[in-house]
């Protein structure tokens, strides 16, 4: 009878473990392709949204002509604007050197510019923001597959049955028990994390306007900026033409 009991419980041990590690492979696999894709929006948001705004920054130059267009565009306030980023002329030189510009005159080729890496700040806010939410439902699916893991796999339970076959008694005699400091240790390993939400770690931008929608207040701004930066219109006569 002993020799039954143990081989049932060995049984049991083995359905246990195949469904418990089973299904954790697979939510790790997924938490970790999750962390992987988070850290990639991250390098985008920053090499591309934060650089292209980063420039027209630069080319806006004063505060209060950054300010409308945040305003104009619904960016927020505080989303790469660092003053110190902006005016540093290392930085300005880094991003702006070598820039494919169109247009003969200086004050077209200014605007010109304004305008395009406007149009490719709104490509990348719009492939960042479809990757945000396709982030949102990883983290969805994530939490999903974390409580149906709990609903399968009853840890007080599973916890309970390995008591009783030390205990040598049969199944579920010593389930009434306080657990022991090293099961309840036991249990808390056993335990998956849920991984932060999207919007606890990137920011979730707003879609900005179309060019078309807002190309005629851009031009005044682009105007307004040119009108205020000479020695940036001295620079733009070095740059490379498209």
């Amino acid at each position: 009878m002993e020799d039954i009991d143990r081989v049932l419980a060995a049984e049991i041990k083995k359905d246990l473990a195949e469904r418990y590690f089973g299904m954790r492979r697979i939510i790790e696999e997924d938490s970790t392709a999750y962390r992987n894709d988070i850290i990639a929006s991250m390098i985008e948001l920053e090499s591309e949204v934060g650089v292209d705004l980063v420039r027209i920054y630069i080319l806006l130059g004063d505060e209060d002509l950054i300010a409308r267009f945040q305003d104009l565009t619904r960016i927020p306030h505080d989303i790469f604007n660092d003053p110190y980023v902006y005016r540093s002329p290392m930085i300005q030189k880094q991003l702006l050197n070598n820039q494919r510009i169109r247009g003969i005159s200086q004050r077209r080729r200014f605007k010109n510019l304004i305008l395009d890496l406007y149009q490719q700040l709104f490509e990348a806010i719009g492939s960042y923001r479809t990757k945000f939410a396709e982030l949102t439902e990883q983290h969805d699916t994530i939490v999903e597959e974390i409580n149906l893991f709990y609903r399968k796999n009853d840890f007080t339970g599973i916890m309970g049955f390995f008591r009783s076959l030390e205990g040598g008694d049969g199944i579920g005699l010593n389930a009434e028990q306080p657990l022991s400091r090293r099961h309840e240790s036991m249990e808390e390993k056993m335990r998956l994390p849920i991984p932060d939400a999207v919007h606890e770690i990137l920011p979730e931008l707003p879609a900005i306007p179309p060019l078309r929608e807002i190309q005629r207040e851009l031009v005044r701004l682009a105007q307004e900026a040119h009108t205020r930066q000479p020695h940036r219109i001295k620079e733009i006569s070095t740059w490379r033409r498209s």
